[in-house]
């Protein structure tokens, strides 16, 4: 029996008054049924399970809900780090819901692309996930995403035959083995993303402050100080080396690879190229003037965002697909298939995540680690140059070079603070 109209509970329904589908809505307001298609964004290699995901959901909730009309989908490769950069060129031509990695959530409030999560929304993406997850998905005092995963952070993959667990305790000692067997060990250190690991290891930081709409007006930055000086110096040890390639991943690494500084999305590659030998180990410490640091990193997530709609039942059903693609069982699917780290605490909680030796690698190095919060996008190339800087000076670099770096980087940090 078809249902010309759908009762909806409070906490569904008063979200859609911030997702651009009228006024806000009432426990009794009914929302009329209509033909829905909905275009998704999720990395290349999650395409087929999303899109799996998406016909299940489909027809739970036609089935939960009685939804008589038709629900149509399309799932496009676009990954986590370029969603945000395609929605902010153009919103209305964009994903109605998309996966994006955290960094990308102040520009992509900004540009008006997602929808805020409240009600029942909201209380699950609060009772699923640790307080600093949630923090992941919010701007001032509202949260604006569903966390999808927790496993946006970074240790060390490496050839358990040709290393032991103690060579990769340090980078002194990783670097002289590199060395001295003509290998290679792989770290992106003109990425700002993983340079950062010195600057937080040695004590220094650069912290954003946003306002409500996502502009960045504060900023507190330590890099181009002491600690920041020691960070430098480090990186002019380690880097510099000819043993050390700036690559990215597992993919790119050489032949002589031995070891690469990646996350739990290039296990399977990781897996291919070292094989039965594949190890996994936090982040190598580093020595300055007779100091020991541990290598800090970044630790982050993967976001579910909702365009704003603009009708209120188009909007209803991409907010509870975003809910189900980023339950319980969405995430757990992601873990089995993709071996991507859940957000959702059962999840995270279970045997078979536990288990995992990248997981367990990355839940080491997250002892080390900063939730990322959120950057201008400038930033990112701004402190990214810091590293392809040093390694140009070499090994040779004095401390007033590294310094100028320091200072170069500084001022262009402080002309990206939005004056009100």
């Amino acid at each position: 029996m078809k249902k010309s109209s759908i009762l909806l509970a409070l906490g569904s329904v008063a979200m859609l008054a911030s997702c651009g589908g009228g006024t806000p809505a009432s426990s009794a307001e009914s929302i009329t049924p209509e033909d829905v298609n909905l275009l998704v964004w999720c990395a290349e290699a999650a395409q087929n399970l999303t899109k799996s995901q998406v016909e299940t959901f489909i027809t739970k909730f036609k089935q939960e809900k009685g939804w008589d009309k038709n629900i149509t989908f399309e799932v496009q490769p676009v990954g986590e780090g370029d969603a945000a950069s395609k929605m902010v060129t153009d919103v209305e031509s964009g994903a109605d819901l998309y996966f994006f990695a955290q960094d990308q959530l102040s520009r992509l409030v900004t540009a008006g692309a997602l929808s805020a999560v409240r009600g029942d929304y909201l209380n699950a993406v609060k009772n699923g996930n640790s307080e600093s997850v949630v923090g992941a998905a919010t701007v001032g005092d509202t949260v604006y995403a569903f966390p999808a995963t927790a496993d946006n952070g970074y240790f060390l993959y490496y050839d358990g035959s040709k290393l032991g667990e103690n060579d990769v305790k340090d980078w002194e000692t990783l670097i002289q083995k590199a060395e001295a067997g003509s290998y290679e060990v792989d770290f992106n250190y003109s990425s700002a993303w993983y340079n950062f690991g010195f600057f937080f290891g040695a004590g220094a930081d650069s912290i954003w402050t946003t306002s409500a709409d996502g502009k960045f007006v504060g900023l507190n930055d330590t890099y181009n100080t002491d600690k920041g000086k020691i960070a430098a110096r480090a990186m002019a040890n380690i880097v510099t080396s000819g043993s050390v390639v700036d690559t990215s991943s597992v993919g790119e690494s050489g032949a002589k690879s031995i070891a690469v500084v990646s996350g739990t999305w290039d296990y399977d590659a990781a897996q291919t190229k070292f094989g039965a030998n594949l190890k996994c180990a936090e982040l190598p410490s580093f020595t300055v003037n007779g100091q020991k640091y541990h290598t800090g990193s970044f630790s982050g997530n993967k976001l579910v965002g909702v365009k704003p709609q603009t009708t209120r039942a188009k909007s209803y059903v991409a907010l509870e697909l975003a809910n189900y693609l980023t339950g319980e069982k969405g995430q757990l699917e992601r873990f089995k298939e993709l071996k991507w780290g859940p957000s959702n605490k059962v999840v995270a909680a279970s045997a078979e995540v536990k288990a995992a030796p990248q997981i367990a690698a990355l839940a080491a190095q997250n002892q080390y680690a900063k939730p990322q919060g959120q950057f201008p996008g400038d930033w990112w190339t701004l402190a990214g140059a810091i590293g392809t800087g040093i390694q140009a000076l070499g090994k040779t670099a004095t401390d007033a070079q590294l310094a100028a770096v320091l200072a170069t980087y500084e001022a262009g940090a402080k002309a990206l603070v939005v004056k009100e």
